[in-house]
Order: C-alpha cells, then sequence, then structure tokens
C-alpha cells in the first residue's frame, strides 16, 4: 500500500472533518447525505473518517448535497496558535517494569505525523526491536544526558550527552543504555521525505 503524502493526508482529513460538521450542521443522517448526494453511503463514512481520498467529482456532489462551495472543501481547517501542551496535561507511560518511562512533549500532530517524546531509559536496559515500522518513519534521537548504544541498520553506535542521530524505523534494532545512571533522550517521529 502506498504512502500518502503528508500534507494530502492532512487534506483528507480536513475535508472528512468539514463534510461531518457540516452535515451535522445541516441535521442529516448519513443515509440522508448519501441520498441527497447520489454517493453511497459506504463512500461517505469513508470520507468522513479521512479514509478515502475523494475525487473531484465526488467532492463537487457532496458540495452540492450540503450547499457549500467546493473550493471550501479542499482548505485546511483553521488552526488556533499558539497551542499550550502543559506538563500535567501529559501521561508518563512505563514500559515493561518501569525499564523505561516515555511521556509525550507534544500533541500529536496527525495531519504531519510528527510525534515528540522524552524517554528516560534505565541503567544497564537494553531494548531490542523486531520493527513493523513503515520505512517512510523518520526517527530523531537527541540525547540530553546519559551514554546510549544503538543498533541500527546492522551496525552499532555509542551516543554521549549532548549527541543526536537520524535514522528510519524500520532500522532500528537494539537500545541500550551501558551508563550507570538513567539515559534521557528526546525523540521525534516522523514521515521521511524519501
Amino acid at each position: 500500500m502506498p504512502t500518502i503524502d503528508p500534507i494530502e493526508r492532512g487534506l483528507i482529513q480536513s475535508i472528512g472533518t468539514l463534510v461531518r460538521k457540516r452535515r451535522q450542521e445541516l441535521g442529516l443522517s448519513l443515509g440522508k447525505l448519501a441520498e441527497l448526494s447520489q454517493v453511497s453511503r459506504g463512500m461517505l463514512s469513508l470520507v468522513e473518517s479521512g479514509k478515502a481520498a475523494p475525487s473531484i467529482a465526488l467532492l463537487w456532489k457532496i458540495s452540492k448535497a450540503i450547499r457549500l462551495p467546493l473550493s471550501s472543501l479542499m482548505e485546511f481547517s483553521k488552526e488556533e496558535f499558539p497551542k499550550i501542551f502543559r506538563k500535567e496535561d501529559s501521561s508518563e507511560n512505563s514500559v515493561e517494569e518501569n525499564q523505561y518511562v516515555i511521556r509525550p512533549l507534544l500533541h500529536e500532530e496527525t495531519r504531519f505525523q510528527t510525534r515528540l517524546f522524552e524517554i528516560r531509559l534505565l541503567p544497564g536496559v537494553a531494548k531490542t526491536f523486531i520493527t513493523k515500522v513503515q520505512s517512510k518513519q523518520r526517527q530523531n534521537l537527541f540525547l540530553q544526558s546519559g551514554a546510549l548504544r544503538l543498533k541500527v541498520g546492522g551496525k552499532w553506535f555509542d551516543l554521549q550527552e549532548g549527541d543526536s542521530m537520524t535514522f528510519l524505523g524500520k532500522d532500528l534494532q537494539e537500545l541500550a543504555n551501558l551508563g550507570e545512571k538513567d539515559s534521557y533522550l528526546i525523540w521525534s517521529s516522523s514521515l521521511s521525505d524519501d
């Protein structure tokens, strides 16, 4: 299955959200909108959930039925800025009997598929990865404190405090804290341009 460009994915999700919101404003059921637009209920459901990339012809039928200009369906939804994500609003997740702790640092930005985490890895902890991550998932790691050893693409890399590294998620095989104190990492994950 081909990977969808993050901007295209954002537009598809924005269209779906706008169609659902407008349908609800008009008090239309999915079945009634299907009847008015002459688009199947199943396809409308896929469009509203952002799981289908509708054609211009399909969008035209939907826009007529919900009484909106076609062009308004093809704009990104307006985001409110600035956004603040308070530390108390993010929850730490302990993994594998508290051997490492993960805390999200930003709201999940689904439009651009970017995630940012703080990770604390206890001394002596090694984690083996059997990755099924998409090849397009670019990982960016910054070691705030501690020492880290990673096996990426069959090669070992040692990182010291202040070092950073970028790699594709599918290539990560092992991660280990070989130091005697906790290692703190900032880890971001996003779609690659490759």
